[in-house]
C-alpha cells in the first residue's frame, strides 16, 4: 500500500462517509468521499481510483448506475468495487454482472471493512 493508491467512497449519508474514511486512517492510502453518483463519475474520470466503495440507494442516481458507468471504462482502468447497502437490493447476479469484489450489508464491522480495503490494496 502506498499513498499513490486511492479509495473513493460514495454514500449519501455524511456520517457514513466520515466514519468509513476514519476507519481507513491507519491505512496508507488517499481517501476521497462524495455523496452522489455524478460526482463519483467525475472523480473516476479525473483521477485513477484503485477501489470504489459505493452504497446502492442514493438520491439522484444509484450505486448500480455508478457500476454501469464503471463498466464503460477500459478494463485496465476499472477499479476494484465494493458495494455496501442497508437493504436487500443487491443480488449475487448483480455482483457477477458488475464484477463486484465484495458486498457488505449495513451495519458491518469497521474493522472488517478496513481489513478488506487493506487486503484489496495489497493485491494491486
Amino acid at each position: 500500500m502506498t499513498l499513490d493508491q486511492t479509495v473513493l467512497i460514495v454514500d449519501d449519508e455524511e456520517d457514513v462517509l466520515e466514519t468509513l474514511k476514519q476507519s481507513l486512517s491507519k491505512i496508507r492510502c488517499n481517501v476521497i468521499t462524495t455523496d452522489n453518483v455524478e460526482s463519483a463519475c467525475d472523480t473516476i474520470l479525473d483521477t485513477f481510483i484503485d477501489i470504489v466503495v459505493t452504497d446502492v440507494r442514493m438520491p439522484g442516481g444509484t450505486g448500480i448506475d455508478l457500476l454501469k458507468r464503471i463498466q464503460e471504462l477500459p478494463p485496465n482502468d476499472r477499479p476494484v468495487i465494493i458495494v455496501i447497502s442497508g437493504n436487500d437490493d443487491f443480488t449475487e447476479d448483480d455482483k457477477e454482472e458488475y464484477a463486484v469484489t465484495a458486498f457488505l450489508q449495513k451495519p458491518f464491522s469497521l474493522d472488517r471493512f478496513a481489513k478488506l480495503i487493506k487486503s484489496e490494496l495489497n493485491k494491486l
